[in-house]
């Protein structure tokens, strides 16, 4: 049998230990890498996502100061038709705001097309005299294009 004083003087312990170390070294190397990528990709992580969260920022301003413009004008455009003689805010109102073709409003309001197109030239002439050229302006894309 071996004794343990012998095992100590034995060669192959300081080959283990040896071997040990070498492994510990090499865990320690490693475990280190990993934990410095691991860092390196939160890093990341947390800069993509203040970056997506700086976007998104930025977006729902612009967004929101266009609505209040959006806002402000669509009142403005409301109150210039509510000043507008009854006929012609009627006929402005179903056509612009109700989205009603002009056969719609026609049957509705039991006049002929050429009438409603009649009065809603003239209405409009009257809007673009009240309202400020850019609200005009926008008027037409507003409704145009929704």
């Amino acid at each position: 049998m071996l004794s343990i004083s012998k095992v100590f003087t034995c060669n192959r312990f300081e080959i283990n230990i040896s071997r040990i170390f070498t492994k510990f070294r090499s865990f320690l190397f490693h475990s280190i890498k990993n934990a410095a990528l691991d860092h390196i990709k939160k890093s990341k992580r947390a800069t993509n996502r203040h970056s997506l969260f700086m976007d998104w920022q930025e977006k729902d301003e612009a967004n929101y100061l266009a609505n209040i413009i959006r806002a402000e004008v669509i009142m403005s455009i409301h109150e210039a038709i509510a000043t507008l003689p009854t006929e012609k805010g009627k006929i402005i109102k179903m056509t612009y705001l109700e989205g009603k073709t002009n056969k719609e409003t026609a049957d509705e309001l039991g006049l002929s097309i050429q009438t409603i197109k009649n009065q809603k030239l003239r209405g409009l002439a009257l809007l673009k005299s009240k309202l400020p050229d850019e609200i005009f302006s926008l008027l037409f894309v507003y409704y145009w294009f929704r």
